[in-house]
């Protein structure tokens, strides 16, 4: 292929790999030499800047760069990570560095698209090049559109759409016209860079780790009778690297084909992704407000003393307690027990799903802002693919799920002495009176599922008066 130009950036964001890497390996193919940039910008790692911040997930981003500039150093190259709003470095490239064309994968969320605009602005003052590339979801959720031209909202058509899109095998990047040299542009010491990690965080960022998940034989097998058990290793645990980018959608697709069939239950939740990256990019409001109307008339209690027990793990309900405490302790949760505690604060407390969505986003190792908004308005019934108000109820969902107490004892070690039959017996109970250290229920479950059904019906009512009184 012919060089388009003489030097040109590859900017990573959330693509920390070599292979597979559609907008490097265009640069690459167009470029004679490629300088591979990371921009660390304050908006995104500074906690005083981003309320929203995860140390947890900042201390896997640093792990995954470190491995990434250890491959670039084997091929004669290394990561130029700089610092600073990404606009004034890429303008640094251009006016100090010669860099004749800007490459970057795209992202989807109202804040990357600002950044890109920003970015694109310099380009175009510069008559530079700069090309953005589909690299993070499996179909082309920009274009995809129902046979009216409008948007999905609901999943499962949403898949069968998007399934008709072949998904491209992985591509191996063989190139090696990286740039060698030194920059003019500001770089930052990436070996210096100090990280929190939460005390037993045991997910950590870098490719070496995202192949031995992807290739481990204890998931795909049997993904679908186990996924929902949280003692049990049953998921793949990818969710990270998916984020950060140190292993492609079409590296994690197509291994899941070969092994489990293009129609497993791991390809769908896989295009659960890619619906909720749809719903955050063609239905931005959902950053600040649900994607339901009514949801704007809830009631909300907002208890900050409740929200507080609910963060610690003191709520006295057992399973909920077990997750919130796994995830201030690792920074990651099982997606069953996400679900659980979500619908907990929203339902059974009335806390805005708010609230919980940045409480999350703080401790998540694999805080994705699509991911985490469509996670948390499903489970408060306020978001897309809406179903009958469904309100889980934790104690059952012990009995179901975690049915030996493994997970709770795990988590729980108030709770260690107490037979599991009485954990999981799918009664509401007070279990501070068998063990002294640990709270009584924050509220009756009933009591708070009848709240939760008048609060929601009083909020569809209010819209349904709202529309009414609009019509006449």
């Amino acid at each position: 292929m012919e060089k388009l130009h003489q030097k040109a950036a590859f900017i990573f964001r959330r693509d920390l790999r070599l292979e597979d890497n559609l907008g490097l390996l265009a640069a690459l193919s167009k470029a004679i030499e490629v300088v591979p940039v990371f921009i660390l910008d304050p908006r995104q790692i500074d906690a005083t800047q981003n309320d929203y911040f995860s140390p947890a997930a900042f201390h896997f981003m640093v792990g995954a760069l470190r491995e990434l500039d250890t491959a670039l150093q084997a091929r004669g190259s290394q990561l130029y990570v700089c610092g600073g709003d990404p606009a004034e470095v890429v303008e640094s490239l251009l006016t100090n560095d010669g860099v004749e064309a800007v490459f970057v994968n795209k992202d989807y969320t109202p804040f990357a698209h600002t950044r890109d605009k920003a970015i694109a602005d310099v380009c175009e003052a510069h008559q530079v090049a700069f090309t953005r590339h589909e690299d993070v979801t499996l179909s082309p959720i920009e274009s995809i559109r129902t046979g009216e031209s409008k948007f999905y909202s609901v999943f499962t058509p949403f898949m069968k759409k998007a399934v008709t899109y072949a998904v491209p095998s992985p591509q191996k990047n063989n190139f090696s016209n990286y740039w060698t040299r030194s920059l003019n542009t500001d770089t930052v010491d990436l070996y210096s860079i100090t990280t929190h990690p939460l005390p037993m965080q045991r997910l950590h960022g870098g490719r070496t780790e995202a192949l031995k998940l992807l290739t481990a034989d204890t998931y795909l097998s049997k993904y679908k009778q186990q996924r929902d058990l949280p003692a049990v290793h049953g998921t793949s645990q990818l969710s990270a690297h998916h984020k950060f980018g140190t292993l492609s959608i079409r590296e994690t697709y197509h291994h899941a084909v070969a092994h489990a069939g293009a129609h497993s239950q791991f390809i769908t939740e896989l295009y659960w992704r890619d619906f909720y990256y749809y719903i955050a990019y063609h239905f931005p409001l959902i950053f600040k407000h649900s994607f339901l109307p009514f949801a704007q008339y809830l009631a909300w209690q907002n208890d900050e003393a409740q929200f507080k027990a609910w963060s610690d793990g003191r709520t006295g309900v057992p399973l909920v307690d077990a997750g919130m405490r796994q995830l201030n302790a690792t920074g990651w949760m099982h997606n069953r027990v996400r679900m659980v505690v979500a619908s907990y604060l929203t339902k059974n407390l009335l806390i805005d799903w708010r609230w919980g969505e940045r409480y999350f986003a703080q401790r998540l190792v694999d805080y994705d802002p699509a991911q985490n908004n469509g996670g948390w308005q499903w489970s408060a019934s306020t978001g897309a693919d809406p179903r009958p108000l469904r309100i889980f109820n934790p104690y059952t969902q012990a009995t179901k799920y975690d049915p030996t107490a493994t997970y709770i004892k795990q988590w729980v070690p108030e709770l260690a002495n107490i037979q599991s039959e009485t954990l999981t017996d799918g009664k509401t109970q007070d279990l501070s009176t068998l063990a002294p250290n640990y709270p009584a229920p924050l509220v009756d479950q009933k009591d708070s599922y009848r709240r939760a059904m008048a609060a929601y019906k009083a909020a569809k009512q209010q819209l349904q008066t709202n529309k009414t009184g609009t019509d006449t």
